[in-house]
């Protein structure tokens, strides 16, 4: 059997990243992947185009419940996201950066990214196998021993997990490596899908489904606001979607908790204004139908909702109250199925945030999505599978 310096059981962005940070160390790597092909998972990111970073890194785009604010700056910084970005350059993607902060691939493509990373993976003399499920490991005597189904086993003096959450599990991400984790003595801090479409108890929005609007949008629980965000929203047969849902998601606890969402349908006027608007508006249009002034100002099929869950509210003061604070309450999120990531996982409490070893058994290093730090959409959670992944590469 031969025995190599570091195996890497998951062939997603932040295991590949691990395996060319090793190998750029000259590290006999062996990198282990369940699925027939490497990266599946990062070829769903931005629609297949690669929203691989955000230029707006801070720690304020990111929760978790066991790693400091100390540390969490520590790790998301600017001085990391050039570390990344020029990490990324190395490899031969040409980064593009858009207003709104977000950076892409020039190529547009993930596959292009993906082609990069593992001809670099080649170059680097990584040996890769694909198609390989792993059952189990266990150290001894300094030794880790990776166990494959029907029999294979190999051995390393170093393991780094890089296997994902348990969100989009068509991907290969089935949750396992958390639960070697916890099997191993590693504390796991809850975990749920996030960055994932909400369902609305009763939704109120049924009869707009397909229909997308600028709202703000607030969570709230407790009568306490837990976060706001302003965008557009999809209104669909569950409730709704769209990334200010998705990235209001990150804050959803469970349906054991009463959250509701606060929907504000002008965003930019205050009741005030709002009423000025409509006088203006119903003498222009020789009507003070509160709701045939509407038509035109606000998408129709919102307008019917309205006339649909307050059929007695018709004055413009009692309307314009309810367009800037409909309340309706969370029943659940749409599952791991539909989340683009696992919010919670392993608690840095036994993680050292030097190097992403495990304080609990010396050599073995947890990456990426298994983590316990979950950040909003964007391409804030490709840069934390990127800088952990080189963090484990460059310690092993």
């Amino acid at each position: 059997m031969k025995n190599y310096d570091v195996i890497i059981i998951g062939g997603g962005v932040s295991g590949i990243t691990a395996a060319i940070s090793a190998g750029n160390r000259k590290k006999n790597v062996l990198l282990l992947e369940k699925n027939e092909t490497l990266g599946k998972k990062l070829l769903l990111t931005g629609a297949g185009k690669c929203n691989i970073l955000n230029l707006h890194i801070s720690s304020n785009k990111y929760i978790s419940s066991s790693l400091s604010p100390i540390d969490m700056k520590n790790h998301i910084s600017s001085k990391n996201l050039k570390k990344v970005s020029d990490f990324l350059e190395s490899l031969g993607i040409v980064l593009e950066h858009r207003s709104d902060g977000r950076v892409f691939p020039k190529t547009q493509s993930a596959r292009d990214v993906l082609f990069l990373m593992k001809k670099k993976l080649k170059k680097n003399v990584a040996i890769t196998k694909t198609g390989k499920t792993v059952n189990d490991f266990v150290n001894r005597n300094g030794v880790f021993t990776v166990k494959c189904k029907k029999g294979e086993t190999f051995e390393a003096g170093k393991l780094i997990i890089a296997t994902g959450g348990c969100s989009y599990a068509g991907t290969g991400s089935t949750g396992e490596g958390l639960k070697w984790a916890q099997n191993k003595g590693q504390k796991i801090e809850e975990i749920s899908p996030a960055l994932v479409s909400l369902k609305l108890k009763k939704n109120p929005f049924f009869i707009a489904q397909g229909q997308r609007c600028i709202c703000s949008l607030g969570l709230s629980q407790k009568n306490c606001m837990v976060f706001s965000t302003k965008g557009e929203v999809l209104f669909t047969g569950y409730g709704v979607s769209g990334p200010v849902v998705l990235n209001i998601s990150l804050y959803y606890k469970n349906k054991k908790n009463n959250q509701f969402l606060f929907f504000d349908f002008f965003p930019n006027h205050s009741k005030k204004h709002l009423l000025k608007i409509y006088n203006e508006r119903s003498n222009y249009l020789k009507t003070k139908d509160v709701f045939d002034v509407l038509r035109g100002w606000l998408p129709e099929k919102i307008i019917k909702c309205f006339q649909k869950h307050f059929p007695t509210e018709k004055s413009p003061e009692e309307v314009f109250y309810r367009l800037k604070n409909w309340t309706t309450e969370i029943n659940d999120t749409m599952g791991y199925d539909n989340a683009m990531i696992t919010k919670g996982g392993i608690s840095f409490y036994s993680i050292s945030k030097k190097n992403m070893m495990s304080t609990k058994i010396k050599d073995l290093y947890f990456v990426g999505e298994m983590l316990d730090i979950t950040g909003i959409s964007g391409g804030f959670n490709l840069f934390w599978a990127f800088h952990s992944g080189l963090l484990a590469g460059e310690h092993v």
